[in-house]
């Protein structure tokens, strides 16, 4: 981890993929890598977060990971899983989704969250609010969700920024 934080430190050019999983690293490690992460706009094309249940995400990893995809226009490929990330990462980032538009790639299956119905709501207004998406857009927000996928999401914002006419 050390030399990637070098990297970024220096300059060195993007980092193409990030992996990041709980276990590698101490949790300080890995939060001092994703927040420099996250003051180093277009620093990543694909960021990869695995954290098992057992070991939650901690709110400023979050924060941090939010920040990146908010600043970001490099960003492609977003996975968020393992069981580790909770409702409100969810919320952070279809708050972040407000603003991003180069994520065409998201996978926040196998999480835990309390409940399904806010997060929906938050990423179709997330859409409403900049609806300007790749064609190509692939988003997973639950596992054994059917119909809760970019599909889905696209059209309910229409029909809200329609009503809002």
């Amino acid at each position: 981890m050390d030399n990637l934080v070098q990297q970024l430190i220096l300059g060195e050019g993007a980092l193409r993929v990030v992996r990041l999983r709980a276990g590698v690293g101490t949790p300080e490690e890995r939060l001092r890598f994703v927040q420099l992460l996250a003051t180093t706009p277009n620093s990543v094309e694909v960021f990869n977060a695995f954290y098992e249940r057992d070991r939650p995400v901690p709110s400023e990893m979050e924060d941090a990971i939010a920040e990146i995809i908010r600043s970001s226009t490099t960003l492609k490929v977003l996975r968020l899983k393992g069981g580790g990330f909770r409702d409100s990462m969810y919320h952070k980032v279809a708050d972040a989704f407000r603003v991003n538009t180069s994520v065409y790639m998201l996978d926040m299956a196998l999480n835990t969250v309390s409940e399904q119905l806010p997060i929906v709501e938050a990423f179709i207004d997330a859409m409403a609010a900049n609806p300007d998406r790749p064609s190509n857009s692939d988003w997973t927000l639950f596992k054994h969700y059917p119909g809760c996928d970019f599909g889905v999401v696209r059209s309910c914002a229409k029909t809200k920024i329609a009503e809002q006419k």
